[in-house]
């Protein structure tokens, strides 16, 4: 009935208003004459008592800079007349705020009352009504409230707009809507990871946070279409043709006031800690040997605001840094840099910041107090209150945010040649990326370790996490990601890590005037030469933006050892950069899908001889299998007119002095890698000694001229031989050729077998008479890449023989002591 008066009323007030005349004035309420078309507003206005129509100004922003709106009836209003709203509507306004707030009240009171209450199903029926009565009483106030007062201009889904003022307490108050919404699921959670300890003060925490979120509505809704005067781009619009991802950004970073705005409500998070803080001392009981009592609900109130503490700085230094400056190369781990004044504010941040969480732990019992520099004598055996934790937490956050406008942006990183200033005189942070960068494989070992040492506080955590993590990771090995790539991800990110490994390292690039005319469409197999300790260079030189801009559309696909793609972390790594497994597989699944390889043909026979005091470098000359793929590969690329192969050696300078091994035997190595398949005794070391830190060379690479190569779809062992040694002409080609440019003219090339490399003029003679058959087609079924069984069996019973073992000591922790002072017993 509401709505069907409602159509038939609206044509009907327009075609009396005409263009001329005023809008119709609001129709008398009759409660006799049943519901009027204006619906809500005039139903709520029955219930009110009579009274005068007298008028509240609202400043929706549609008269800000100057221009006039429309309003129902079509007419322009006067860019100073301001929308004004009837005394029942406002009366109707005040009375769902009220009413909205009583509601919560009760429901508060409701959660409070529920933790005296020992009955569970009673304690459940009563959080569950006072639950909805929060729901309803919220998104109802929001509703209601809205549309009574701005009508038409207030709709229910409207992110980021309304004003600065209430978009910041809209926030807020859906911020502590959802944790009064959480919070009473607490205590089913603990009763599920510890069935010994009963949490509590959960629902009266939620019942708080449900009063916070509702008095932000109220202190919001009033303040909707609010302009900020101090705003830069008022009576500016943001125009229609950007996204709504652009519009927003544009909105946000126009306009510093929202900054403000966020950092504000950081600090009002960390307020709140201290309101929980003192209320938690005040309701502390008794403090046992293993501190509060978790069923007290002091406990919760405290470790509430710790996570408020926490999560308040966090989001201050992250996405306040961020935001602030999103124009400069801002990343949240940056120690060393941003100038002398925000590194100290930062440093003194930290430093608060820690104590404060180790002191709420402290008094929590997580952590027990250091005897051994005499802090128990001082602070007690729990350490100090909560109270003074959350000033602590409130000075640390306030430093944060004071040291952001103090950022000062470092110098972009220099292209060609690089800063040629010692190692002592790098950005920390760049450092502290090259070393985790070739050291991914220990962040596992730190994950393991941390693991054990954590499972005898936090036995239900560690089992369910490593548990969850056992059953994410497996999925990963189906498919064969080291054969097939499905793994890989864009690069475009990561653009900033390749350019601290080019500054690190000052790369520098040279090739051959004849590198210049490789196309895209064609396939290219580069060899990349020596192997050295670790192939560091080869990892990543091919990611540059000097190698895009050498060879544009050419990206080749790294083929890396088999044992990689066994370790998880390194692997992963490995894999999202696009790189292969080392084998014929993954070399026909990488040229097929890339159309450009890049391997090291030396291969970990090179690791043996490879010093960083020798000037001259060991090429091993044994390992031709890449050549014959090659010719196979030209073979079928012509049958099936896909271009042309060509082989491309690749040199770089100085690639030994980057890393050592420790002296071991060089035939102990050699039969490691023969029996083993593997070199396990080895541990390299480089900058300081340091454990895979590679020292600061320059890292200069030389591309020599590319081999077109012949296609034969069944090369003899002759064949083979013919073109490895023209490949190694070329490679001693570029090698002299650019070793001046290198600094490295003492430096020289020996073949380990001894080969003698063919020039091309000798392998034009030679090559007619080694083709023993003509070029057959190369018609071969594809090879569809095979389960690799072998990886998932050695990474299933990595994982099966530690979560075993962190399982049975969760277990120990859980089962009653036999005797006192036994490993097993419980806390």
């Amino acid at each position: 009935q509401l709505c069907e008066r409602g159509r038939a009323a609206m044509p009907q007030r327009r075609r009396a208003g005409g263009q001329g005349a005023p809008p119709s004035p609001l129709p008398v309420v009759d409660p006799s004459d049943g519901i009027p078309a204006h619906g809500i507003i005039e139903l709520l206005s029955m219930v009110l008592p009579e009274g005068e129509n007298d008028e509240v100004e609202i400043d929706d922003g549609s008269t800000s800079g100057g221009n006039s709106s429309d309003d129902d009836g079509g007419h322009r209003r006067s860019p100073t007349t301001t929308h004004t709203v009837d005394g029942r509507r406002q009366r109707a306004f005040e009375t769902v705020l009220a009413s909205g707030f009583t509601a919560v009240l009760c429901s508060s009171i409701l959660l409070g009352l529920s933790e005296a209450v020992t009955i569970a199903e009673l304690k459940g029926f009563i959080v569950a009504i006072s639950t909805c009565v929060t729901v309803i009483s919220f998104t109802a106030t929001y509703m209601m409230a809205g549309k009574i007062r701005y009508q038409s201009k207030f709709r229910l889904f409207q992110p980021f707009h309304g004003g600065i003022r209430f978009v910041v307490l809209q926030g807020t108050a859906w911020m502590f809507f959802s944790v009064s919404l959480l919070l009473p699921l607490g205590p089913l959670a603990a009763a599920v990871m510890y069935p010994k300890s009963a949490v509590v003060g959960l629902s009266l925490c939620g019942g708080v946070a449900a009063l916070l979120g509702q008095v932000a509505m109220m202190c919001s809704m009033p303040l909707f279409g609010k302009q900020d005067h101090e705003s830069p781009t008022r009576g500016k619009p943001v125009p229609r043709r950007l996204s709504r991802k652009d519009r927003a950004r544009s909105l946000f970073f126009a306009n510093p006031a929202w900054w403000n705005a966020f950092i504000a409500v950081q600090v009002l998070v960390s307020c709140v800690s201290l309101v929980l803080s003192v209320l938690s001392d005040a309701a502390t009981k008794d403090v046992g040997p293993e501190g509060i009592n978790r069923n007290d609900p002091a406990y919760v109130m405290g470790l509430f605001a710790m996570c408020c503490v926490v999560l308040s700085t966090m989001f201050t230094y992250g996405i306040g840094g961020r935001w602030m400056h999103s124009h400069t190369q801002w990343t949240f781990f940056q120690p060393g840099e941003g100038g002398r004044h925000f590194v100290l504010m930062q440093a003194a941040s930290w430093i608060i910041f820690s104590a404060a969480v180790y002191s709420f732990n402290w008094r929590l019992g997580l952590l027990p107090v250091p005897t051994t520099i005499g802090l128990d004598k001082v602070l007690g055996s729990h350490g100090l209150t909560f109270t003074p934790a959350a000033v602590g937490g409130i000075v640390a956050q306030l430093l944060n945010a004071m040291s952001l406008s103090r950022f000062e942006p470092p110098a972009p990183i220099p292209r060609g040649v690089m800063d040629p200033n010692p190692i002592g005189t790098q950005p920390i942070a760049r450092m502290i990326w090259v070393y985790m960068i070739f050291n991914v494989d220990k962040i596992l070992v730190s994950l393991l370790l941390m693991s054990w040492i954590l499972v005898p506080h936090l036995p239900a955590v560690i089992v369910t996490t490593w548990t969850v993590v056992w059953i994410s990771y497996l999925p990963t090995y189906q498919g064969s990601p080291s054969k097939t790539g499905r793994r890989r991800r864009p690069i475009a990110g990561m653009r900033w890590l390749i350019d601290h490994l080019a500054a690190y390292f000052r790369f520098e690039m040279y090739r051959m005037p004849e590198c210049g005319a490789l196309k895209s469409s064609d396939k290219h197999i580069f060899g990349f030469h020596p192997h050295g300790i670790v192939p560091v260079t080869s990892s990543w030189f091919s990611l540059t933006r000097e190698w895009a801009d050498a060879f544009p559309g050419i990206q080749p696909a790294l083929l890396v050892s088999s044992i990689i793609h066994f370790a998880p972390v390194l692997r992963d790594m490995a894999q999202f950069f696009g790189s292969f497994e080392v084998s014929r597989e993954g070399f026909e699944s990488a040229l097929e899908k890339r159309g450009s390889v890049l391997l090291v043909p030396g291969g970990q026979a090179e690791m043996v001889f490879a010093k960083s005091n020798q000037r001259e470098t060991v090429i091993h000359t044994s390992h031709k299998g890449f050549v014959r793929l090659a010719m196979q590969s030209a073979a079928k690329s012509a049958d099936l007119k896909q271009g042309k192969v060509y082989l491309v050696p690749i040199y770089s300078f100085a690639e030994n002095e980057l890393l050592d091994n420790v002296q071991i035997p060089a035939a102990l190595q050699q039969w490691s890698i023969k029996t083993l398949r593997a070199n396990v005794l080895f541990l390299p070391y480089g900058t300081y000694y340091a454990p895979g830190f590679p020292r600061r060379v320059p890292a200069t690479v030389a591309v020599g001229r590319p081999i077109e190569v012949p296609p034969v779809a069944t090369p003899s062992r002759d064949q083979v031989d013919a073109l490895h040694r023209l490949y190694m002409h070329e490679l001693v080609e570029a090698f002299d050729h650019f070793k001046a440019e290198a600094n490295c003219q003492d430096h020289g090339i020996v073949f380990d077998p001894p080969l003698t490399p063919l020039s091309r003029s000798e392998f034009g003679l030679l090559w007619p008479t080694l083709q023993c058959r003509t070029l057959n087609s190369f018609r071969r079924a594809d090879v569809k890449p095979q389960q690799n069984t072998m990886e998932i069996g050695v990474v299933s019973m990595f994982f099966i023989t530690n979560y075993i073992g962190l399982v049975l000591v969760a277990i120990a922790m859980y089962t009653p002591c036999v005797d006192e002072g036994g490993w097993g017993a419980c806390h």
